[in-house]
């Protein structure tokens, strides 16, 4: 359980070091991702 939280302290601090830029490509991966997995990937 402890383990989870220092993973989740490093992704964290991993998104704020990257910034929007990264944030917004990871979110256009897996929209993309879902509208594949549905058949629906343009």
């Amino acid at each position: 359980m402890l383990c989870f939280f220092f993973v989740g302290d490093i992704l964290i601090y991993a998104l704020g070091q990257v910034g929007d830029d990264f944030l917004s490509q990871l979110a256009h991966y897996i929209k993309g991702v879902l509208g594949l997995s549905q058949g629906s990937y343009r």
